[in-house]
């Protein structure tokens, strides 16, 4: 995904609240990889590196940033 899509997504992304409300807008904007979805959580959380523990698949990264997100605290 194009990086200048990446932070416009990001950004609408800043304004939900639920995994509802995320996933809605991935379906908006026909967002459908897991590395799409990771990158704008990342863009969005103004967080361009995360560290991970090892062995952790890329479903389990995903429902990671979406808890960090959801949780607000980088807010």
């Amino acid at each position: 995904m194009e990086e200048e899509k990446i932070k416009v997504i990001g950004e609408g992304a800043r304004k939900k609240r639920t995994v509802e409300e995320l996933n809605d807008l991935f379906n908006t904007f026909d967002v459908s990889g897991i590395d799409d979805k990771i990158a704008i959580l990342k863009h969005a959380m103004y967080a361009e590196e995360v560290f991970y523990t090892p062995g952790m698949n890329k479903e389990q990264i995903l429902e990671l940033e979406m808890d960090v997100f959801l949780t607000g605290d980088w807010r």
